[in-house]
């Protein structure tokens, strides 16, 4: 009797699945800068193939294991069209021999929007001083020259709180913009900080009059808003050097102030 004996053999083999790439991109940060981005099912390196033509690529990569992956290329030129392909491991994704491009686009060229109002005068030694900007724009304040203050432009506008002056000078106040390329736009003007309170000098009065109403004059040392009370009674507002108001006088002694904003 012929037995025929069979002997299975099973072996225990691991198995091989290839790397694999995909959501191959490109984020276009600038018209010299930009950011080469994709995925992979498992941790690997990065590394870009880029050039100006299919046949002359440069390397740039990063030995990183990781599975989400991005590559920046800097020192681009503007207005120019770049090819790409990406590699991870051994395996590399060239968009099916073809390879993936990219265009930088022309250098931004445009001064950024800015626009302020500056005072020519403020009461006190500072201003504060608000406006719109392009955003992300960087904002700097100059007093005479010299930069005193800077801050970014958010949603389009900005501030600058106690921007320096010296005391009853005027000083040349200048608001620059800077955007991300460089380009700027400013706005000047002259302000006059005063720090000193307006004088009244009043043309004599009499200490006693039978008439029923004087006339009050005076000069002050600088433009201002003024007002005069008599009584406590508001009988006069009005605005410059000069004062002049018609006072109605009650029997007996009467008292009057002034008030006066420069």
């Amino acid at each position: 009797m012929l037995v025929l004996l069979v002997i299975a053999l099973f072996l225990n083999l691991p198995i091989v699945s290839a790397l694999e790439i995909s959501n191959v991109r490109v984020n276009v940060i600038s018209s010299t800068e930009a950011e080469v981005l994709w995925e992979t099912d498992e941790p690997a390196n990065s590394l870009v193939n880029y050039g100006l033509s299919q046949q002359g690529l440069n390397p740039v990569g990063d030995a990183s294991n990781v599975v989400q992956h991005s590559v920046g290329l800097s020192s681009l030129a503007p207005n120019t069209t770049y090819y790409y392909k990406v590699q991870s491991g051994s395996v590399t994704d060239d968009n099916a021999g073809s390879l993936y491009s990219f265009s930088t686009p022309a250098p931004d060229t445009t001064p950024p929007e800015l626009k302020v109002e500056i005072p020519k005068a403020v009461a006190g030694n500072n201003i504060d001083i608000s406006g719109t900007a392009e955003s992300g724009a960087t904002v700097r304040a100059y007093v005479n020259g010299a930069q005193l203050q800077s801050t970014t432009a958010v949603g389009g506008s900005f501030t600058l709180t106690a921007i320096p002056l010296e005391s009853n000078l005027e000083s040349m106040v200048k608001i620059e913009a800077v955007d991300a390329s460089g380009n700027t736009a400013s706005v000047e003007g002259k302000v006059f900080a005063d720090t000193s309170k307006p004088k009244l000098e009043l043309a004599p009065l009499p200490d006693i009059t039978g008439d029923k109403k004087i006339t009050l004059t005076g000069t002050i040392s600088e433009a201002s808003s003024y007002e005069v009370f008599v009584n406590n009674q508001s009988i006069e507002k009005g605005e410059g050097t000069t004062l002049k108001a018609d006072v109605s006088l009650e029997e007996g002694e009467n008292r009057g102030k002034w008030f006066g904003i420069n």
